[in-house]
């Protein structure tokens, strides 16, 4: 494939301000704080590494079961639906994990790009139906809203060190009740 954008590997501290200025996370010109700055090279990382996936998916032929917008990274369910404003903005196919070799893969829990696995991916594969998870950013701050089928608010254990951790617990607490639900 040409046209390869994610690179380099690491994001630089100047790509993730214009990130953060594009994104409107902070006004442009302004000081982006060292937490925005991790939460962005967490979020760049986990895209990176879903797009390397896809980009490998896809020269398997197989049909993608969703779709990333690759800046805000929103997630949408068909390649039409992701509004794209300018030639630098693009959108991102999302493939379902092929099943695992072993059982135990499957049992892993808080899978995450240290495992090949980035919480966005898993999100789209492992969350019971009707289960969403919002995820907020403002200055300063991060969270991740956990919502039942119903809309109700759920609570999780949230005190994960990691932001796309936390997205990782979410997802297990949401398959937890999924189970409860069905026994």
């Amino acid at each position: 494939m040409t046209n390869w954008p994610w690179e380099p590997e690491e994001p630089t501290t100047k790509m993730l301000r214009q990130m953060a200025y594009e994104l409107k996370l902070v006004p442009q010109g302004e000081v982006v704080c060292v937490q925005f700055l991790e939460i962005l090279r967490a979020q760049y990382k986990a895209a990176r590494s879903a797009a390397l996936e896809s980009r490998v998916l896809a020269e398997r032929k197989q049909e993608p079961a969703g779709w990333q917008h690759s800046k805000t990274l929103c997630l949408y369910e068909t390649e039409e639906e992701v509004p794209l404003a300018d030639g630098d903005e693009w959108a991102v196919p999302l493939f379902t994990h092929p099943a695992p070799d072993d059982a135990s893969q499957s049992d892993r829990k808080h899978w995450n790009p240290v495992y090949n696995t980035d919480p966005m991916q898993r999100a789209c594969g492992d969350l019971p139906e009707g289960w969403q998870i919002e995820i907020g950013l403002e200055r300063n701050a991060g969270w991740v809203d956990l919502r039942s089928p119903e809309g109700a608010l759920v609570t999780f254990d949230d005190d994960a060190d990691k932001f796309d951790w936390k997205i990782h617990k979410a997802i297990d607490r949401a398959r937890q009740s999924g189970e409860e639900g069905n026994e």
